[in-house]
């Protein structure tokens, strides 16, 4: 899981992001086949840049079953003081879970 992570909203800080094209290759290598990532923003901009990254990448392919899900619960993700801060200050959180694809 990576729940609420820094969007680093600024251009020029957007390389601190925890998502991005190096760190996709790590959570790959650190993945079993069929192993899910799940992820949690209320930045729709940063929610946007997640999906351009994970669906440019052959190495998964979106959880059909929790697919931008809005219930913590359904995707057994507890609820963090962001997600609260969140709900507090009338932001949506999107929630994204991504498989790791078998290699054949």
């Amino acid at each position: 899981y990576v729940l609420f992570p820094d969007p680093w909203p600024k251009k020029r800080h957007a390389k601190r992001r925890i998502i991005n094209e190096s760190n996709l290759l790590k959570f790959s290598s650190l993945l079993k086949p069929k192993g899910r990532i799940t992820l949690a923003t209320d930045d729709e901009k940063y929610f946007e840049f997640i999906k351009k990254i994970f669906f440019s990448n052959f190495q998964f392919q979106p959880c059909p079953s929790c697919f931008m899900s809005e219930d913590p619960l359904k995707l057994s993700v507890s609820k963090t003081k962001y997600f609260i801060k969140a709900k507090k200050n009338s932001r949506k959180t999107n929630y994204i879970s991504f498989i790791k694809k078998k290699v054949i």
